[in-house]
C-alpha cells in the first residue's frame, strides 16, 4: 500500500460519499415515513395507475412488512442507481483520471511500484463502496427504529445489504477493470458505466412482463437475491458467483495495469 496515495484517495472520496449518502438518507427517510396505512394506500394507487412503470423499477413487490416495504420501494431502483453512480465516479478518480491528466507518469516515477499503486487504488475503491453501504445500512436501521420501533428485521436487513454490497463490488470491478484496460475516459465511461447501465436496462425490461422476463437474467443485477434473503432462503450460490466475479475483475484489472503501456 502507498500510504500518501491512500490518504489522497480518502480526501477525494469524502465529497462523493457525503452527497450520495445524504441523497439516500433523504429517500430512506421519506419511504420509511410512508410505511403507514394511508401512505401505503397512496403508493398502491400508483401501482394500479402505472403498473408497467412501477414493475420496471422493481416497485411491485410485497409490502406487508417493513423489510418487504423497503425492499419494494428502495432496493429495486434507488439502492441500485446511486451506489452505482458513486462507484463509476470513484473509478474515474482513482484510476482513469491519472491517465487522462498525464499525472500517472509522475506517480510511476516515484519509489512506488505499479503493483503497490494499483493495489492501493483497488483497496480504496472496495473500502469506499463498503463504507457507503455500511453507513446506509446503519442509517436505515436508525430511521426504522426511530419511526416504527421493532418493525424491522434487523438481522435480515444486514444480510440484504451484505448481498447488495457484493453486487455493487462486482459493478465496481467492472469500472475498475475498464479503467485499467482502456486508455481514455471516453472508453472508460462506455465500458465502466455503459455495461452496468445496459445491465440495469435489461433488468427493467425483464420486470415488465413475461415476454421480456428472460432479459433480466442477462443482468448482473439479477445476482442480487433480495426476495430469497427476505424469505430466509439459501443464497450461497449467488454469493459464490458474486465473489468469483469480483475477484476475476479486480485481478484482471491489476494484472493489466501492471503490464500496460501508459504512453500509447
Amino acid at each position: 500500500m502507498c500510504i500518501p496515495l491512500l490518504k489522497r484517495n480518502i480526501k477525494q472520496t469524502v465529497i462523493p460519499l457525503v452527497i450520495v449518502f445524504f441523497v439516500l438518507a433523504m429517500y430512506f427517510g421519506v419511504i420509511i415515513y410512508m410505511y403507514d396505512p394511508e401512505m401505503m394506500a397512496l403508493l398502491d394507487s400508483y401501482k394500479e395507475m402505472m403498473p408497467e412503470m412501477m414493475s420496471a423499477f422493481g416497485m411491485n413487490g410485497m409490502t406487508d412488512s417493513m423489510l418487504k416495504f423497503m425492499n419494494t420501494y428502495l432496493y429495486g431502483f434507488l439502492m441500485m442507481l446511486f451506489p452505482f453512480i458513486f462507484t463509476v465516479v470513484l473509478g474515474n478518480i482513482f484510476v482513469m483520471k491519472y491517465e487522462d491528466t498525464g499525472s500517472l507518469a509522475s506517480l510511476l516515477a516515484s519509489p512506488n511500484t505499479r503493483t503497490r499503486i494499483i493495489l492501493t487504488q483497488a483497496v480504496s475503491l472496495i473500502a469506499a463502496v463498503t463504507l457507503l453501504l455500511v453507513l446506509v445500512t446503519g442509517m436505515g436501521i436508525g430511521f426504522s427504529e426511530g419511526m416504527f420501533p421493532g418493525e424491522l428485521e434487523i438481522g435480515t436487513f444486514w444480510a440484504l445489504n451484505g448481498c447488495l454490497l457484493l453486487t455493487h463490488l462486482a459493478i465496481s470491478g467492472i469500472a475498475f477493470a475498464a479503467a485499467c484496460f482502456v486508455q481514455n475516459s471516453k472508453l472508460y465511461y462506455v465500458i465502466g458505466c455503459g455495461l452496468p447501465l445496459a445491465s440495469y436496462l435489461f433488468t427493467m425490461l425483464g420486470n415488465m412482463g413475461d415476454s421480456f422476463k428472460w432479459m433480466k437474467y442477462c443482468s448482473i443485477f439479477s445476482l442480487f437475491p433480495a426476495d430469497r434473503i427476505i424469505n430466509h432462503e439459501s443464497v450461497g450460490g449467488y454469493i459464490i458467483t458474486l465473489v468469483v466475479i469480483i475477484l476475476a475483475l479486480y485481478i484482471s484489472g491489476i494484472v493489466k495495469f501492471i503490464k500496460k503501456d501508459i504512453f500509447l
